[in-house]
């Protein structure tokens, strides 16, 4: 993270989100966004909804696929 002087610090405060993809960059921020007016709170372990159920049976096929 860099200041308003050019001072550039390690986030040793950030989440696990914040460290992977940045502080708010626009397109991460959109993309939540828009994930939040689909879902707010995906537990798949409460129960099952569609889109986790086709990821689910993507990874299976790739998994099947390539032998892993």
């Amino acid at each position: 993270m860099t200041d308003v002087d050019g001072n550039t610090f390690i986030d040793f405060a950030g989440a696990i989100g914040t460290l992977n993809a940045g502080h708010c960059p626009p397109k991460v921020v959109e993309a939540l966004k828009e994930q939040l007016d689909k879902y707010i709170h995906p537990c798949f372990h409460v129960m099952m909804y569609e889109p986790y159920v086709e990821l689910a049976e993507k990874l299976n096929q790739i998994t099947l696929i390539h032998g892993c």
